[in-house]
């Protein structure tokens, strides 16, 4: 069991150190140059050092002519690497401990290409995976099975709300506030110290009404923003298309149709071909241009 564990360690650690040979180091002395005849992208190259002779001591790593240089400071005429940022004291304790454990070489890291170029695999796992309600549950779920671990049952809903209320507002929920937790209630000017009256998923009284909305969720918002009956929003991006061409708006307040921004300068352009044009091709921008 022990020389298990200390097998792991010391793949995992060779890996790591073999990553950041390569990111700092491989530069000058890697396949393409090998700057004072030392080579570190192998095992064999590594363990014969270079002109110097050997670059480290396994039975005294403090000793080790590649642990004096890299913790030299920058500007040092030994320092490696003797451009660039220099390595940090964790990466020097793990190349320290790394040395100390016999050097031991990833042979996997050192033929693998590097992570970002390689194209992305379907598991054997991925079956399993979609029975998950998310992916990110899959990975959790992997890593508490190794450790022999269970993971905890889905929250009920009035700890939910309990969370839902300590996430958004930092305050926990009141007794009545968890028994409905779907109730949405409007602030006095934001203040949730203010409570007026509870509301429902509705569009602005302002606008265009709703009769015509199923079910009140986005995707009828969306549709209802971009309907006919609707002109704010074509306006509003007619308006931006103008702005971007000409540098001024026919509507100088871009960010406010409101009552505090502009009259537009010639409402007639405005409503006129450009808005009928771009209903006829239902709000694509593209056709537009």
């Amino acid at each position: 069991m022990i020389q298990a564990e200390n097998e792991i360690a010391s793949s995992s650690i060779a890996r790591e150190v073999y990553a950041i040979l390569n990111r700092s180091c491989f530069e000058c002395h890697g396949p393409a140059r090998q700057e004072g005849g030392l080579r570190l992208d192998s095992n064999k190259a590594i363990t014969a050092g270079g002109d110097s002779g050997v670059v480290f001591d396994v039975k005294a790593p403090d000793a080790s002519e590649l642990l004096r240089r890299i913790r030299l400071p920058k500007g040092h005429g030994d320092v490696m690497p003797n451009r660039g940022a220099l390595l940090t004291t964790r990466e020097i304790a793990r190349i320290r401990e790394w040395i100390s454990l016999g050097a031991p070489w990833s042979t996997e890291a050192a033929a693998s290409r590097h992570w970002a170029y390689i194209p992305p695999s379907k598991s054997d796992d991925a079956q399993r995976r979609d029975k998950l309600l998310n992916p990110i549950d899959y990975f959790i779920q992997k890593r508490l099975e190794s450790e022999s671990l269970t993971g905890s049952p889905p929250a009920v809903p009035h700890t939910i709300a309990r969370r839902l209320y300590l996430d958004i507002i930092g305050l926990p929920p009141t007794p009545g506030q968890v028994k409905e937790p779907r109730m949405t209630t409007m602030y006095a000017r934001g203040d949730f110290r203010n409570p007026t009256r509870s509301i429902e998923p509705s569009t602005p009284e302002i606008l265009h009404p709703s009769e015509e909305m199923g079910d009140l969720n986005r995707l009828e918002l969306a549709r209802w923003l971009v309907s006919r009956k609707n002109p704010l929003v074509a306006r509003v991006v007619v308006n931006r298309l103008w702005s971007e061409l000409f540098g001024i708006g026919l509507v100088a307040t871009p960010e406010d149709f409101g009552l505090k921004g502009d009259m537009p300068s010639h409402p007639e352009l405005l409503d006129g071909w450009q808005l009928t044009s771009w209903r006829m091709v239902g709000l694509k921008r593209k056709s537009c241009d």
